[in-house]
């Protein structure tokens, strides 16, 4: 099922309603939290908390097959100043070898996580943001991700 999180909605009522299904209590498994869980010792550069991981999925208008994860986690990783290249190859091999069957990253999954990358540089940093950091930027989608330099959708 596709999203579409249109500029003209609210940040606040979309979030709240997305959060609203996600489990915060749920547990990743042991190989992707190492990498992608802020709280692991291993945690790679990127790695994002539940609530600012969820606003990304609004702001870049992105579901959670395992390609959108991709694309997110992507984005992460390249918003990250401190996230090098080294580190980004390390996770598109570990998520496409070492994930379970569920979580596993394909091939056309990993080309949306280097197209994630991508337009994370390209992007103001964002990774030290909360859902209301990004109401301070507007109210409306579109003037959020304006305010950030995402592409403009409509």
């Amino acid at each position: 099922m596709a999203v579409a999180y249109c500029n003209g909605q609210s940040f606040c009522e979309v979030y709240e309603r997305v959060s609203a299904h996600l489990d915060p209590e749920s547990k990743l498994p042991l190989s992707l939290w190492l990498l992608e869980d802020p709280d692991s010792p291993l945690a790679l550069p990127g790695a994002a908390c539940l609530d600012l991981h969820d606003c990304l999925h609004i702001l870049l208008n992105r579901g959670y097959t395992t390609a959108d994860e991709a694309f997110v986690v992507g984005f992460s990783m390249g918003n990250d100043r401190r996230c090098r290249r080294w580190q980004q190859h390390l996770f598109a091999w570990w998520s496409h070898h070492l994930y379970p069957p569920l979580y596993r990253h394909s091939r056309s999954d990993l080309r949306q996580f280097w197209r994630g990358v991508n337009l994370g540089q390209r992007t103001l940093p964002l990774m030290q943001f909360s859902p209301e950091d990004f109401l301070r930027l507007g109210s409306r989608i579109g003037d959020i991700r304006c305010a950030i330099g995402l592409p403009e959708r409509r």
